[in-house]
């Protein structure tokens, strides 16, 4: 079975190396002749005692928001333990070391034994034991699912997240990893956390990006690039465990300060500020930025949730700052910093006039700040219905 998208995926019935069936479950991209649902003289036999071939083929026709939930159902019309039918190998293997009923099985050329003769430790397991220990006391879930996000869900509004990233390492007997954080509250237009975390880096930022954020002076330094992706020696236990504690001590260091600071929306609306620059609050289309889910500045009905007051221009750095950063990063061969000051300033005050502008027109148009209000409740509702689902809320 392959998730494609949230709500459809693509499920084949193989007898060894022979396709005897294809089925496109949910809702796909494809016109409806070409997707197809099953065949019912091919999964009758599979049935469990007392399901019907409509039972399944209902399932498969549903438009679920996550085709996994259509697949945990269809789990138990087919005799299958709902957990299992959407979990990935690492997951088996993982709590196969706990628990004595499942029993992985190797090709006997691929069994990897330790010389202690300890079971193979696998990243998805160094970052649930590792990140798990430390962050679940404080309030941090895993999420169920193939994806790898640690949640904390703030006053039912505000979502907090810490979530690996497999990366890609060229060295041979190596691979890589990452850790993405950020906040997302049920104002944006979605929470799309279904998908893996480097889908949602527009909202969900690389630790590298957090430290030079905090440190930009030190913007492309050796930690900044380690941060980026942290190389592993695969099937090396100790040091999988090694990188996981060193990218948790990092978390800590790094993110949690910040997170700790979110504890309602008007701190939530300053986080994002801070680390995300400027928050939409309209569009010409009068559809308060709806049109496009995953930016990160689709956050900007905090605005008008808060009933924020503020100066937009408290964000922009001091001459001091600037220049003192922009030196640095000189002398490293790095060029953020590419226009003068004065430009800086003057392209930064026409943005922060303009979100001014933008917010005074909708507290003081009774119908836009209306119009404003039915979309803030309209998130509200889509994306608890996304929680809820699951099973955050």
């Amino acid at each position: 079975m392959e998730v494609v998208d949230s709500d459809w995926a693509i499920i084949g019935l193989h007898t060894g190396a022979d396709i005897h069936d294809t089925v496109i479950a949910g809702r796909s991209v494809f016109p409806e002749e070409q997707s197809p649902k099953g065949r019912q003289e091919r999964w009758e036999q599979l049935l469990a005692q007392g399901k019907t071939w409509e039972q399944l083929s209902e399932i498969w026709n549903k438009n679920e928001v996550f085709v996994e939930d259509a697949m945990q159902e269809a789990a138990s019309v087919l005799g299958i333990e709902p957990k299992y039918m959407i979990s990935e190998y690492d997951d088996f293997n993982s709590e196969a070391n706990t628990n004595s009923d499942i029993l992985p099985l190797f090709y006997k050329k691929n069994i990897t034994v330790l010389k202690n003769s300890e079971k193979k430790l696998t990243l998805n397991a160094a970052f649930k034991q590792v990140f798990g220990e430390a962050l679940e006391p404080l309030g941090f879930v895993k999420m169920k699912g193939n994806n790898k996000y640690l949640l904390r869900l703030i006053n039912n509004e505000i979502l907090q997240i810490i979530a690996l990233e497999n990366e890609q390492d060229d060295n041979s007997g190596y691979k890589a990893f990452s850790i993405y954080a950020g906040i997302a509250t049920i104002y944006r237009p979605n929470i799309d956390i279904k998908k893996y975390a480097s889908y949602n880096k527009n909202w969900l930022k690389n630790l590298s990006s957090y430290y030079s954020d905090l440190f930009p002076e030190k913007h492309g330094d050796e930690t900044f690039k380690k941060l980026s992706s942290i190389s592993y020696e695969q099937n090396n236990t100790e040091d999988i465990f090694k990188k996981a504690t060193y990218a948790l001590s990092m978390t800590q260091s790094l993110v949690m300060p910040l997170f700790e600071e979110v504890t309602d929306l008007k701190s939530c609306l300053m986080f994002l500020r801070k680390f995300r620059g400027w928050l939409s609050i309209d569009d010409e289309n009068d559809i308060f930025g709806r049109d496009n889910f995953n930016n990160h500045y689709n956050e900007g009905m905090l605005y008008i949730k808060t009933n924020y007051q503020g100066d937009f221009m408290e964000l922009v750095e001091s001459r001091t700052k600037y220049e003192r950063v922009a030196q640095i990063l000189k002398s490293r061969g790095k060029n953020m910093y590419t226009e003068s000051y004065d430009d800086y300033y003057n392209r930064k005050s026409k943005c922060a006039l303009e979100r001014k502008k933008q917010l005074e027109l909708i507290f003081n148009n009774p119908e836009k700040y209306e119009a404003a209000m039915a979309e803030i409740e309209y998130r509200k509702n889509l994306n608890n219905a996304i929680l809820h689902d699951l099973k955050i809320i």
